[in-house]
C-alpha cells in the first residue's frame, strides 16, 4: 500500500509549483468553499495511504502521467522557441483518458454518479453498483479507475469531442482537481483542465455548427492564444464552481495570482444579478 496523491496526481502539481529552497517543490493552494491560502510541500500535499490500490497507481502513471509530464516540458521549451507545434505532438486519446481519470478521482463527481445509478439507472451492471453505494467512497473510486482501464469509458463518453489547447504565454493559469465548465449552451459545451500555468485543455461537444466553428477554427493552429481577460475570467470560474459544489483544490506557483483570482471570484459572486446574468466565457472572436 502506498501513500497516494489523492485528488490531483504529482505530474501536475510539478507542473504548477515553485523552488521551496533545494530540491523542494511547493505550491500555493485552496482547498473550497473555504479561500485561506496555505502552503503546499507537493511530496506530502494532497496525500492519504491507501486512496488508491498498488495497481490503479501504476495504471494511472502509464496510462496518462508519464505522456502529461512529458507533454509540459515540450510546450514549455516551443513558448522558448519556434512557437511551432503540431496536432500530432498532442495525443488526444491520452488526453481525453486524462479527463475521464481525474473525474473518478473527484469525490463530488462520484458522489453524482452513485446517486445517479439509484435513482435512474436500471441495467443490471448498474444495479451491482448500488451495492457500493454504502462502502467507503475510496473503494468506489478505485473500482471505477479499475473499470475504466478495462473498458475504456473515455473512448465513449468524448468520442464526438474535439480538443483546444489554450496557451496562456504568461503563465497565469489556476490549477483544480474538477473539470471546469466554461461553457454550455445550445451551440456547445466546453470543459477544461489545465496542464499547467501555460496549458489548458478545453474538451468541445458542438450540438450546434455555429457561426464560428471552434474545432475548424483552431484544431489546425492546434492553440488558441489566450488573452489576459480570458485567462482571469477561466481563474475566476474556476473558484466560482469549486465554492458552488462546496469542495476541490485550486493551486498556483503564485500566492499573488491565486489571492487575484479569489478576489475577483468574490466581487463577480457579489455582483450576481438575476436580471443581469453573468456572460459566459468566449474562446473565440
Amino acid at each position: 500500500m502506498v501513500k497516494s496523491h489523492e485528488y490531483i496526481s504529482k505530474t501536475i502539481l510539478r507542473n504548477f509549483s515553485f523552488s521551496d529552497g533545494g530540491n523542494k517543490r511547493a505550491v500555493k493552494y485552496i482547498k473550497l468553499p473555504q479561500t485561506r491560502i496555505h502552503h503546499g510541500d507537493i511530496k506530502i500535499f494532497n496525500t492519504r495511504l491507501g486512496a488508491y490500490t498498488d495497481e490503479n497507481e501504476n495504471i494511472m502513471s502509464s496510462e496518462f502521467e508519464t505522456y502529461l509530464g512529458d507533454l509540459s516540458a515540450k510546450v514549455r521549451k516551443e513558448l522558448r522557441t519556434t512557437h511551432t507545434l503540431h496536432a500530432p505532438d498532442f495525443n488526444l486519446d491520452i488526453i481525453k483518458k486524462y479527463f475521464m481519470y481525474q473525474c473518478w478521482r473527484d469525490d463530488t463527481f462520484i458522489q453524482e454518479i452513485m446517486y445517479d445509478i439509484e435513482r435512474y439507472f436500471e441495467s443490471p451492471s448498474a444495479k451491482a453498483l448500488k451495492n457500493f453505494n454504502q462502502k467507503d467512497i475510496t473503494e468506489i473510486k478505485n473500482f471505477f479507475i479499475m473499470e475504466e482501464f478495462r473498458r475504456h469509458y473515455a473512448g465513449d463518453v468524448f468520442a464526438d469531442h474535439e480538443l483546444i489547447i489554450a496557451i496562456d504565454p504568461n503563465a497565469g493559469l489556476l490549477g483544480s482537481n474538477f473539470v471546469i465548465g466554461l461553457k454550455n449552451d445550445e451551440w456547445c459545451s466546453m470543459g477544461a483542465l489545465a496542464l499547467s500555468p501555460n496549458i489548458l485543455f478545453v474538451l468541445v461537444y458542438q450540438k450546434k455548427l455555429n457561426k464560428v466553428n471552434l474545432v475548424a477554427k483552431y484544431t489546425h493552429k492546434v492553440w488558441k492564444i489566450l488573452e489576459t481577460d480570458q485567462v482571469a475570467k477561466i481563474n475566476r470560474q474556476t473558484i466560482g464552481l469549486g465554492q458552488q459544489i462546496r469542495f476541490g483544490y485550486v493551486i498556483s506557483d503564485s500566492e499573488e495570482k491565486l489571492q487575484q483570482a479569489i478576489t475577483s471570484a468574490e466581487c463577480a459572486s457579489l455582483e450576481l444579478n438575476p436580471k443581469y446574468p453573468a456572460k459566459p466565457l468566449t474562446l473565440y472572436k
